[in-house]
């Protein structure tokens, strides 16, 4: 589940920079992301009955599947991976 996010956001990141698309702007659509590939890889898990999180005890939460109290520490999640692991990826995979 997170290794094919990094892998799609990968290639997000690549679209929204060819875009020309400023930091700020580029990280609220990481977190979107994020936040749309965990509730429906949490919606799917709980249909097989396999869920392993449950939100319902937070105050913002969407069907205890998401919740808005993670906003920042995902946003900061997704600018360690745009400014470092993709970016190094990138770079490994590109020169070696």
């Amino acid at each position: 589940m997170y290794a094919t996010a990094i892998y799609l956001m990968e290639g997000l990141r690549s679209r929204l920079l060819a875009q020309h698309h400023p930091l700020p702007a580029r990280l609220l659509a990481y977190t979107v992301f994020i936040y749309l590939w965990e509730f429906s890889w949490g919606a799917g898990l709980r249909l097989l009955g396999a869920c392993p999180w449950d939100y319902s005890g937070y105050r913002y939460n969407l069907e205890g599947l998401v919740t808005l109290e993670y906003a920042i520490p995902w946003s900061v999640a997704a600018f360690i991976a745009e400014q470092h692991v993709i970016r190094n990826t990138l770079r490994i995979r590109l020169y070696s």
